[in-house]
């Protein structure tokens, strides 16, 4: 972006519970590219919900690239610890809104999903059950990994204020 006086500045978004979307725009920042991350594998790390610690919900999860969900169908995908429930992880990359992933767990729990090869992404978003807001995530941390144990932190959210209409769109987020 051009300054006013014809030099570039970048924005730095910091997300903050009062307003997940508040840009911060300073005359000293410099232009970075897009970080693009190639992993085999994604870890998405659920730690705290809105209201209602024993019991967890999500409906979709999407890794993205850009702006372009990438095709998830053929990833396997595991939840840790096991859930054992009636709503399976395997229902966050069934392109369902309808279905979901639901557990009673203490958190954290991970749904890690398995790629087969290393992919580019650099961004996703997820999306709200069906029912009861209180089970929403509102705090998780998404990292990836080449080899399946050692991972790579590649974002934070803390007490995001996550939408209460269900069904809906949480993000999306870029890294």
């Amino acid at each position: 972006m051009i300054g006013f006086n014809g030099g570039l500045i970048g924005v730095s978004k910091v997300y903050t519970t009062e307003s997940p979307n508040a840009g911060v725009w300073t005359l000293d920042e410099h232009i970075y590219p897009r970080r693009t991350s190639k992993f085999r594998y994604v870890r998405w790390t659920i730690t705290a919900n809105r209201s209602n610690p024993g019991s967890t919900q999500m409906a979709e999860f999407n890794i993205r690239l850009g702006s372009t969900n990438i095709n998830m169908s053929s990833f396997s995908v595991t939840d840790s610890p096991n859930t054992n429930t009636g709503a399976p992880v395997t229902n966050l990359k069934d392109n369902n809104l309808n279905t979901k992933w639901a557990f009673i767990e203490t958190l954290p729990v991970s749904a890690i999903f398995d790629m087969s090869i290393g992919i580019a992404f650099n961004g996703y978003r997820w999306y709200t059950a069906n029912d009861e807001p209180g089970r929403d995530p509102v705090s998780w941390i998404v990292s990836g990994s080449n080899d399946g144990t050692n991972y790579e932190t590649l974002h934070t959210v803390i007490n995001y204020s996550v939408t209460t209409t269900r069904l809906a769109e949480v993000g999306p987020f870029s890294f």
